[in-house]
Formats: C-alpha cells, sequence, structure tokens
C-alpha cells in the first residue's frame, strides 16, 4: 500500500534544497512557490516524491544557468554567481532604501541625506551601479 503523500514546508524544502546542494536559494524557494501554487501536482498528476522532483528542478536549474557560469557577478558568495531574478530582488531593495534616504517618509521632492546618511547613500549608490551592470551583463 502506498504511504499518502504529504507536502514539505518550506523549511523542510529549503533544507533538504541545502543538502543537495541547490543554489541559489531563491530558484528553490520559486520551485516550492510554484509546486504549492499546482496543487502539488506534475501535470495533471499528483506528486509522488518532492525530493524527487526538488532533484529535477535543481537539474533543470543548472542547466538553464550553465551558460552564465564562467561569468563574473556578485550575489551568492557560495555559489559564485547569482541568477537574474536575485539580482533583480537585491537591485530593487537597494533602490528602496536609497528612496527611503533621499525620499524620507514618502515626502514628494528629494531632500539631501543628513550627514549620518551621506557615506550610506554614496554605499548604496555604488551597489547600484554594479547590480545594474551585473544585471545589464546577463540580459546582452
Amino acid at each position: 500500500m502506498a504511504t499518502k503523500f504529504i507536502p514539505p514546508s518550506l523549511d523542510e524544502w529549503l533544507f533538504y534544497a541545502d543538502s543537495i546542494g541547490w543554489m541559489p536559494r531563491e530558484d528553490a524557494e520559486s520551485a516550492h512557490d510554484h509546486y504549492l501554487a499546482c496543487g502539488w501536482r506534475i501535470g495533471s498528476k499528483p506528486m509522488r516524491d518532492w525530493q524527487a522532483a526538488a532533484r529535477n528542478c535543481k537539474r533543470r536549474t543548472v542547466a538553464r544557468n550553465a551558460p552564465l557560469a564562467g561569468r563574473p557577478m556578485g550575489g551568492n558568495a557560495q555559489s559564485g554567481r547569482s541568477s537574474l531574478g536575485a539580482l533583480q530582488m537585491q537591485l530593487k531593495a537597494v533602490e528602496s532604501q536609497l528612496e527611503d534616504i533621499f525620499y524620507p517618509g514618502g515626502c514628494a521632492f528629494r531632500v539631501e541625506p543628513s550627514e549620518k546618511n551621506k557615506q550610506r547613500a554614496q554605499d548604496l549608490l555604488a551597489q547600484r551601479l554594479s547590480l545594474k551592470l551585473q544585471v545589464e551583463s546577463l540580459c546582452q
């Protein structure tokens, strides 16, 4: 008799992803969200083995990212490369922090950062430029 399928929690999925060396983490989270949205089905059939599904997703991710393997990029220090989605998320976070500095409290007009925030703003601007260049290189 077959055992009843029990979908993994996000923590279980990510723990397993780490154990099989699946990087970047955002790809593993995306796959979990995909299966969650599909009701843990493969096509029209119910999933039987989520670990096998995770390994398949990892193989597809590695194959999809293979052309990028030799390119220098920031982001995930463990894998040495990041996906386009991960870079875009980092860029969005940096831009949000810059907005908080230059448009505090949702101010309609740009304000000069305080002395305390000037260095932080410069660091974020440099980081934003670096991320934009990385995203651009991936899109070519």
